[in-house]
């Protein structure tokens, strides 16, 4: 995960009450960053379209799930690997 632009990094700010749109590289802390991941996924900070959207019991290895983030840049292969993940989970 690797937060990008400018208003991501203000809206973070906010949300954090941290400066982070001055000092980019503090992002890359791993609390940070594990609470941008978790928080923009789970509210549809990034792109207006949460997880929840499309993971579910059933399943997460909906192509669509990448809308999430980055629309479907790479999709079909991102979603392989968790059809893989969730094979192995079973097993």
């Amino acid at each position: 995960m690797q937060l990008t632009w400018k208003d991501n990094f203000l809206s973070y700010d906010r949300v954090l009450e941290r400066d982070l749109g001055s000092g980019p590289d503090s992002a890359m802390d791993p609390a940070i960053a594990l609470f941008v991941l978790v928080h923009g996924l789970k509210t549809g900070a990034f792109t207006i379209r949460k997880l929840a959207d499309f993971v579910s019991e059933r399943g997460c290895g909906d192509v669509n799930a990448r809308r999430c983030m980055n629309g479907l840049d790479r999709a079909e292969a991102i979603a392989g690997l968790a059809r893989d993940f969730e094979a192995q989970r079973r097993d």
